[in-house]
């Protein structure tokens, strides 16, 4: 049903500005991802008593090996890590979950309004649950945490979603999983 929604769907009346939206999607979450990974891989110096904005903007992005910095044409999601090859011009390889997840999540929120059925309140919804589940699981594979004030956002996530849940015990279920 997803697939034959997806093909009835996409042309619509306006396929070029459905095409714009599709694409614009896929580039934000490509880059919640990019984002994410930044932050998954600076956290800890925040929580050695420094502060998070200082950890995630200084310094600018850089190579693990050479400790050169980024062009912005790198920085692009999937894109920069293929016209780089996946190295650096120094031979560092930069690994392949940075871009694997970037797809991934890219193509999870450009999915998201054909997976909802179009309805805008949800599809937003559930994109912000899968922005702060990225940001957490590179947190948590990084560094081993998963910061309160994440799961206190996963809570109030959920309790705007709970009304549109039919079924009560997947509401209990829910409110149990975020406690």
């Amino acid at each position: 049903p997803f697939l034959e929604t997806f093909i009835k769907e996409f042309p619509g009346e306006f396929p070029v500005l459905s095409f714009l939206i599709i694409l614009m999607l896929w580039f934000s979450g490509a880059v919640i991802a990019s984002f994410s990974g930044l932050v998954g891989g600076r956290i800890g110096d925040a929580y050695e008593g420094g502060s998070v904005i200082k950890a995630i903007s200084y310094p600018a992005s850089h190579c693990d090996g050479c400790e050169k910095r980024i062009s912005p044409i790198q920085l692009v999601p999937v894109i920069g890590w293929l016209l780089a090859r996946g190295r650096c011009k120094c031979g560092y390889s930069i690994p392949i979950i940075y871009p694997v997840s970037e797809f991934i999540v890219g193509t999870a929120t450009a999915l998201a309004p054909f997976i909802m059925g179009g309805d805008v309140f949800s599809t937003c919804l559930w994109i912000s649950l899968l922005w702060v589940l990225t940001l957490i699981s590179y947190i948590d594979l990084s560094e081993h945490i998963i910061p309160e004030e994440l799961t206190w956002l996963l809570l109030f996530l959920g309790l705007l979603l709970s009304p549109f849940e039919h079924d009560m015990w997947s509401r209990v279920a829910g409110a149990a999983m975020c406690c």
